[in-house]
């Protein structure tokens, strides 16, 4: 997965790519992310994306401060973890946060989780590839056949080849909204 999807994005020149702000989840902080050359790096750049943190000249750090994160300005953010959905209510509310390119657009996602996060860890990292090109690439991906539609499908087939539990449809598009199977924020939005 990962060699097709950088063989769709390859093409893409560098001032053609958005950036991407990746947000860890772990807390509720804004400002705790991963470090470039991680996974996360990997699979932002490899679907398509600039990884802010090489924007930000800060490669080996993984906090950052909001004025860095401001001076980008990212096309794109993703919000992970169990935190996710309380990180993008504040940034779509939060002064200076609602004001950024990626929550002006519409661009801010959060990302799927299940026995592991898919954004890194685990096996499920697989199902990220797709994910990840569907928010920094959705014009590619759509074109390439990669849509919620089939998301959903590629999810309920993963779980059942190497879980051996069949997802029901809606499960999976909970997942994919970055909820627990029964529908519910991890951290809900209070």
């Amino acid at each position: 997965k990962l060699t097709k999807v950088r063989d769709l994005t390859k093409g893409i020149s560098e001032a053609d790519r958005p950036v991407v702000y990746y947000i860890a989840g772990q807390t509720d902080s804004l400002t705790t992310t991963m470090a470039a050359n991680s996974i996360i790096s990997d699979w932002a750049e490899s679907a398509g994306g600039v990884y802010a943190l090489r924007s930000m000249e800060l490669a080996a750090s993984a906090e950052v401060t909001p004025e860095a994160v401001f001076k980008v300005n990212p096309d794109v953010i993703i919000c992970g973890g169990v935190y996710q959905h309380i990180e993008k209510n504040a940034l779509e509310t939060k002064d200076g946060w609602k004001d950024l390119k990626a929550v002006t657009t519409g661009r801010v996602y959060t990302n799927p989780y299940a026995c592991f996060n898919w954004d890194r860890f685990g096996l499920e990292s697989q199902l990220q590839m797709n994910y990840a090109l569907m928010c920094i690439q959705p014009e590619i991906a759509s074109d390439n056949g990669i849509t919620k539609e089939s998301m959903i499908n590629e999810i309920i087939d993963f779980y059942k080849k190497y879980t051996n539990y069949e997802l029901s449809t809606t499960q999976a598009e909970y997942m994919l909204n970055g909820l627990r199977p029964d529908g519910k924020a991890e951290f809900p939005v209070e």
